[in-house]
């Protein structure tokens, strides 16, 4: 009978014995390391297309820098004591050193490729808009006669009136409406031209003229300032006209 216990024991302390090596010889579950995270990436921060531009002001004075962007208030431009802000109310033309008057003026393929590109309404109108304006351009450079000019000016406004009013407050509607503003003024002073080919400047249009586009005026007899001399006129206004009609195609090729 003891035998019998001895053996009963012994066998029970071999399967223990057994049953805890098995299970010291299973494989331990590794610890996953953490994650790292990922590192952060900064994108840089957007870079100005810089161009170099001449800012023609009102005043007379002129800024010459590197143009970084505009609306409708104001412009700015990196010149060389920092950046400069200038109202666009003060700006008579800004001409790019890269652009040329006449081909924007004259072919304005480039402002046509600019507004192709997109599918924007707006920016069909502003075309449209300068195509109009291109067209009583062309009748001042070969100084097509008053009636003809007052014809075409009714019809030219008639499509600019139309197209900004699809056109966003900007920069580029500011100098479509300046451009139509300086056309029409050219054709008030033909209209207020006398038979002597003068215009009056003791009364409007001939005194606001004189003043908006700093004509010099004619003396009388008496050495007083009197009237203003009509090509002299038309080409001081046309003048302004030509540079706001490029302003207008190089903001469309932006």
């Amino acid at each position: 009978m003891n035998r019998v216990r001895t053996t009963l024991l012994i066998g029970a302390s071999v399967l223990l014995l057994a049953g805890v090596a098995a299970g010291q010889k299973r494989a331990r579950p590794k610890t996953k390391p953490t994650p790292t995270a990922p590192a952060a990436v900064v994108s840089p921060a957007p870079a100005y297309a810089k161009r170099p531009v001449t800012i023609n002001l009102k005043q007379g004075d002129s800024v010459k820098g590197n143009f970084l962007r505009a609306d409708a208030e104001t412009a700015l431009v990196d010149v060389s004591s920092g950046r400069l802000t200038i109202k666009m109310s003060d700006v008579v033309s800004m001409i790019f050193d890269d652009d040329s008057e006449t081909e924007a003026r004259d072919t304005g393929e480039t402002a046509k490729a600019a507004t192709q590109s997109a599918p924007d309404s707006n920016l069909q109108a502003s075309r449209k808009a300068y195509a109009a304006l291109t067209k009583i351009a062309d009748a001042a450079k070969i100084k097509l006669p008053y009636g003809q000019y007052g014809t075409l000016l009714i019809d030219v406004r008639q499509v600019v009136e139309e197209s900004l009013l699809s056109i966003p407050d900007s920069a580029l509607k500011i100098e479509i409406t300046r451009a139509m503003e300086t056309y029409t003024d050219a054709g008030l002073a033909w209209g207020a031209m006398q038979p002597n080919g003068r215009i009056p400047i003791s009364s409007d249009p001939g005194a606001t003229l004189m003043r908006k586009y700093d004509i010099r005026p004619g003396v009388n007899q008496l050495g007083q300032a009197d009237y203003l001399e009509i090509n002299a006129t038309l080409k001081s206004i046309w003048a302004v006209a030509g540079a706001r009609l490029n302003n207008v195609a190089v903001l469309l090729r932006q």
